[in-house]
């Protein structure tokens, strides 16, 4: 089994990223996108989802946004190896006690570790987020995400993309850490005309990841014990 954590600043895109992946195991994407294995959906917890409303100026007129409060959680199966793997979700607002807690936990708890970075907030302000984490694993995986957003403007911000630059900075940052970068994935988590290859991309990624031999139980040992934490 595979314990496999989303880390990233607030609306980085993880929920976003995880109602994707299920979305895609439901409708036996795999099966599109010559995939070998076979999938199926076990559980999925989001009752640590809260909504928040932002009003403007009409009370009719408002923004629905959410924030993740406990860690949400999915358990999904390899059904060719039979390996169960949970995929957890913390909140990012680590100001909030109780998020940071879901956070430690799930560093602690996971295999590995997806870095959600994305494009529509500065990259030092959420290298920051990670630089505050006490605990990394050796090695993690960052994801690039909302990639449908380069050479748009969010909140009168011009987004700048240059791979190379981004990827340097992250590296840089997480070798201060002692944590490598294994490797680096390019996704948006919605389904966007012209950006089709980008989600795929974003569900391919965790197969991809809870497929990584370096993680797996070690061959002709059968891992029964599947996580309880915030069950």
């Amino acid at each position: 089994m595979v314990n496999i954590g989303f880390l990233g600043v607030p609306n980085s895109g993880k929920t976003s990223l995880l109602r994707n992946f299920i979305k895609f195991i439901r409708e036996e994407r795999f099966k599109q996108l010559n995939i070998q294995d076979s999938y199926k959906l076990i559980s999925t917890d989001f009752s640590g989802e809260s909504q928040l409303i932002n009003f403007k100026e009409n009370v009719e007129d408002f923004i629905k946004l959410t924030k993740t409060i406990y860690p949400n959680k999915v358990v999904f199966q390899n059904l060719n190896s039979g390996h169960f793997h949970t995929i957890f979700d913390p909140g990012g607002d680590n100001s909030m006690p109780i998020v940071k807690i879901g956070i430690i936990t799930i560093t602690r708890i996971s295999n590995i570790i997806i870095a959600i970075i994305t494009l529509d907030q500065p990259i030092k302000d959420q290298l920051k987020f990670f630089e505050s984490i006490r605990y990394l694993p050796k090695k993690i995986f960052v994801c690039i995400n909302k990639m449908d957003l380069i050479n748009k403007s969010e909140s009168g911000i011009q987004l700048e993309y240059n791979k190379d630059t981004i990827e340097s900075s992250i590296k840089k940052q997480f070798g201060k850490q002692k944590t490598e970068v294994i490797k680096f994935f390019y996704t948006c988590s919605e389904e966007i005309t012209n950006f089709y290859n980008y989600c795929e991309e974003a569900f391919k990624m965790v197969l991809e990841i809870s497929n990584y031999q370096d993680f797996l139980p070690i061959k002709g040992i059968e891992n029964k014990i599947q996580s309880s934490i915030f069950a």
